[in-house]
């Protein structure tokens, strides 16, 4: 049989020509697309793209702002703590109580007064009076320091401060008087003038201001101390609630549950108090530390749960000395199975009456 002729060099030529139809069809279809493509098309295209770009920017912008404001906020925040008023520092009011304990500090006389002003030269700030304002002419008494109790700290400003202290000292004067005093001689007695040593001593006790700074890393008196005067009377007014009802149970019952409550409660152990304690209430007696005498006052009221709230002035006795006191006790106590036990003592207050209220408008 005879070979058949080689195809390799023909078929290849046929793919090339396969591949350039193929190409040829495909450039046709893309410019018929283009051709037939309505118009604005590139014009939404770009308007799309314009959206994007923008609506990313938005969102960079709307990140960095809560973000960085977070920042900002943090950094502010840091600054405050950064700025705290150290004057007002507990450092500050003992830099106070030294500097008033100096100068409530003086022997009488110049050389008193000069050491005094050399003490004084460690607090004052430069230009203030040396005496601090203390006036040392024909000044006939000493000074010695007894105390000083804070009373206020309030601040002047960055790094400065007003520390008002109670101050108690006792100013004494000493001099001497000329006495006539019988004085023997041999068998006579004469009539002489001696000279007596004679003092006074009167208390002090003003509240006193002292103008504290912090500057350099130190304190100093920057201005000259100034005197004041501070209410003692209290303005509080006692604290009963007012939200109760009238207790309109046997309130005689109540009454003689209160006394022996207070009883356990003073004198017996923790086991033996924990028998009138509803469950879970947790009550920590004195556990003899002193003997209850009696119940001189009780106010039995009642509140919208049905629980017996009693007000109670309770007599105690230390038993080592005798000594009697008078105190005030709040119990809550509930009703179960005819019997009294105390679910809380001294837990209520106003606080819980303003609760109750706000539920009962809700």
């Amino acid at each position: 049989m005879g070979k058949e002729p080689k195809k390799t060099g023909s078929s290849l030529i046929q793919v090339i020509k396969n591949l350039w139809y193929r190409e040829g069809e495909k450039a046709k279809a893309k410019k018929k697309e283009k051709i037939n493509r309505p118009k604005g098309i590139v014009a939404r295209k770009f308007g799309v793209v314009v959206f994007w770009v923008l609506f990313a920017f938005m969102l960079m912008v709307v990140f960095t702002t809560v973000f960085g404001g977070s920042d900002a906020a943090d950094a502010e925040s840091s600054k405050q703590v950064e700025k705290e008023n150290k004057a007002t520092s507990q450092e500050a009011v003992q830099y106070a109580k030294n500097f008033t304990a100096t100068y409530f500090t003086w022997k009488q006389g110049d050389e008193g007064l000069s050491k005094r002003r050399e003490a004084l030269s460690n607090y004052l700030a430069k230009g203030l009076d040396e005496d601090g304002g203390l006036s040392t002419t024909d000044l006939n008494y000493g000074s010695a320091f007894n105390n000083a109790e804070v009373v206020d700290v309030k601040s002047d400003g960055d790094n400065r401060a007003y520390i008002t202290l109670k101050v108690d000292a006792t100013f004494s004067h000493t001099w001497q008087e000329e006495e006539t005093k019988k004085v023997k001689k041999g068998k006579k007695e004469k009539e002489e003038k001696v000279k007596v040593d004679k003092s006074e001593d009167k208390p002090f006790s003003k509240y006193f201001v002292v103008p504290v700074a912090y500057q350099n890393n130190t304190f100093g008196v920057y201005d000259l101390p100034k005197y004041t005067n501070v209410k003692t009377k209290t303005e509080v007014q006692m604290a009963e609630p007012t939200n109760l009802k009238e207790y309109t149970g046997q309130s005689a019952k109540v009454k003689d549950f209160v006394n022996t409550f207070f009883k356990s409660f003073a004198e017996d152990s923790a086991d033996k108090l924990d028998y009138m304690l509803a469950g879970g209430t947790d009550v920590q007696g004195l556990e003899g530390a002193m003997v209850f005498e009696d119940i001189s006052e009780a106010k039995i009221k009642s509140d919208d749960s049905g629980d017996i709230i009693v007000f109670a002035k309770v007599n105690l006795r230390d038993k080592d000395t005798n000594v009697k006191f008078a105190t005030t006790y709040q119990l809550t106590i509930e009703r179960e199975n005819d019997r009294y036990l105390v679910k809380s003592l001294n837990d209520y207050s106003n606080e819980k009456e303003v609760s109750a209220n706000q539920s009962k408008k809700n």
